[in-house]
């Protein structure tokens, strides 16, 4: 039974090798065959007994040669003898900044109110206080001004233009030492501009008899300023 069994897987090992042989013979072609293929590729064949050049590897470089191997880091240097160069002189004048204007002594040293809002010409309120400003009368809002025979509204007027030139800026007012919350008359400024050189020489104030702006208002009043002068013009 054991010899049997033997001779079977023997004829079909043999039968196995038979069809592997024929099945490579149809896949891997010949040599005419590999020859034609390489030459479609590759150009025509190489003639027989031709050994096509190699090229030749050239050698690694030597590494670059080390320099002072025996020192590790820089020498140790001693900065406390080391010394700045002065510096070279400019090319031109142009090379050197100039120096700053004098500024003129100043002793104003007034109190800072933020955000001051006008309430009528030359009244404001900020912070909790209420100022007048020193040395000018107010225009009133629902005051009229005649002109040319004719009456316009300069108190409406003379409170928008103080607004619109004021903005919210804060205003720098020479407060008493013990200032309250009542109405006080001061002078301010905004930022180095007297607000009551301001608002008379503008004819948007009148200035107090004998005060410091009489002659800005009869500037004013010879150029036709704010109250002094015509209504504004209405476009349409």
């Amino acid at each position: 039974m054991r010899a049997l069994t033997a001779g079977a897987t023997a004829v079909a090992l043999l039968a196995l090798s038979l069809v592997v042989a024929s099945v490579g013979r149809m896949v891997v072609p010949g040599r005419n065959a590999q020859a034609s293929f390489a030459g479609e590729q590759f150009g025509p064949p190489l003639p027989p007994g031709f050994t096509p050049h190699e090229p030749q590897l050239e050698p690694p470089h030597d590494p670059a040669r080390p320099v002072a191997t025996a020192m590790v880091a820089p020498p140790p240097i001693d900065y406390g003898k080391l010394v700045r160069d002065p510096p070279r002189d400019p090319l031109g004048p142009l090379g050197q900044a100039l120096p700053p204007p004098p500024v003129a002594p100043d002793d104003w040293a007034g109190t800072i109110l933020y955000r001051p809002v006008a309430t009528a010409s030359a009244q404001f309120e900020a912070m909790g206080y209420r100022i007048a400003i020193a040395g000018t009368e107010s225009v009133d809002a629902a005051q009229t001004c005649a002109f040319d025979g004719g009456q316009w509204p300069c108190g409406v007027r003379a409170l928008a233009a103080v607004r619109l030139w004021l903005r919210g800026r804060a205003l720098s007012c020479l407060m008493p030492p013990e200032a309250d919350r009542q109405l006080l008359v001061a002078g301010c400024r905004l930022g180095k501009q007297d607000v009551g050189t301001w608002l008379v020489s503008n004819g948007w104030a009148r200035a107090i008899a004998g005060g410091p702006y009489a002659e800005h208002e009869a500037q004013a009043r010879k150029a036709k300023l704010g109250i002094f002068g015509p209504p504004p013009e209405v476009t349409n």
